[in-house]
């Protein structure tokens, strides 16, 4: 008895760690993308993208 409540305590643990893990990534993921957003705007409005590249090579 004792070994199938370590075992479920175990599996629970396991579940509680991999939601925190996933709400901890999805915060990263967030402020990530949002950086991107920032930097390519940046990039665009300092002509700074590919695209900015090749209109003025043409």
């Amino acid at each position: 008895k004792a070994k199938n409540e370590i075992e479920n305590s175990i599996d629970l643990i396991n579940t509680a760690f991999r939601k925190l893990l996933d709400n901890l990534f999805e915060d990263v993921v967030l402020d990530v993308s949002s950086d991107i957003s920032v930097l390519e705007t940046l990039f665009t409005q300092e002509g700074l993208t590919e695209d900015d590249f090749k209109k003025k090579n043409k």
